[in-house]
């Protein structure tokens, strides 16, 4: 399976956004699995232009925040 870049993974969810056709549809088109579109377009959604910004590390930095607001949440209860 082809690796896309950050800019083509960005233009894709841009253009699948814009249009009316389904996951299965459009993904055909860039030759992807539907589910892959699905979770770039959620990352998308989510991050803006972001998104695919070393996607590890962003994820790695938001689990430990959340981990941090939770233990103060829990120390506060």
């Amino acid at each position: 399976m082809k690796r896309y870049t950050k800019e083509e993974k960005i233009k894709i969810c841009k253009l699948f956004l814009e249009s009316n056709s389904k996951y299965e549809d459009f993904s055909k088109c860039y030759k992807l699995s539907s589910i892959s579109l699905r979770n770039w377009v959620k990352n998308y959604n989510l991050f803006g232009d972001g998104a695919f910004d070393n996607s590890k590390t962003h994820l790695e930095e938001k689990l430990r925040s959340l981990q941090k607001e939770n233990k103060k949440l829990k120390k506060t209860t």
